[in-house]
């Protein structure tokens, strides 16, 4: 699988019109997923009460059983940019009119109907397009950017990306450990 670069994210997200009526919500929404990991399903399945309370974005989101393949919930940590998101869409809702009560959605549609997973598929797609980019960019390849870019960063083990993933085994996590060129020829550098 060709995993997207940091440039291509970098176009993904220009390629999204912040003037356009749900840009801001698409863009926030690219940038947590690139920050998390999760599923374009377990995306599109969040609540507010799960990434907030009472207007201050929680520091860990925690996914239900009945939210993640395989059904075992599992407690995310959110970075600042997830964080930053969540609060863009958070503020990208309010402002629409749209209810940002607990057990509501955090991703409505046009309709005030909770976003789909081809809804996001659709418009990652269509960024891709405006941005010209000829690598293969889907919500499933930003789960693949998350993951290897934990790898790549040398302080997490495969180990803990299966974690973050909710992978059930190992295995399914070795996917993402690519032996890249380059940060392949870092490593033996400093073992000289």
């Amino acid at each position: 699988m060709n995993v997207p670069t940091h440039s291509h994210i970098r176009r993904l997200l220009a390629a999204i019109n912040p003037r356009s009526p749900f840009g801001p919500r698409n863009r926030a929404l690219v940038v947590l997923a690139v920050n998390t990991g999760l599923r374009v399903g377990e995306l599109c399945g969040l609540d507010v009460d799960q990434v907030a309370s009472r207007g201050q974005v929680h520091h860990f989101l925690y996914l239900r059983a009945d939210q993640v393949k395989g059904h075992r919930g599992r407690q995310c940590p959110l970075n600042t940019r997830a964080r930053k998101a969540i609060a863009t869409i958070l503020a990208f809702n309010r402002r629409r009119g749209l209810p940002v009560g607990p057990g509501l959605p955090l991703l409505v549609d046009r309709h005030h109907r909770r976003l789909s997973t081809r809804e996001v598929q659709r418009f990652v797609q269509q960024a891709r397009e405006r941005a010209g980019l000829d690598v293969p960019i889907t919500p499933h390849s930003l789960r693949h950017f998350f993951a290897t870019r934990l790898l790549d960063s040398g302080r997490a083990a495969t180990r803990h990306v299966q974690v973050a993933l909710g992978h059930a085994r190992l295995t399914s996590t070795e996917v993402y450990a690519h032996a890249q060129p380059a940060v392949l020829a870092d490593l033996i550098e400093t073992m000289a």
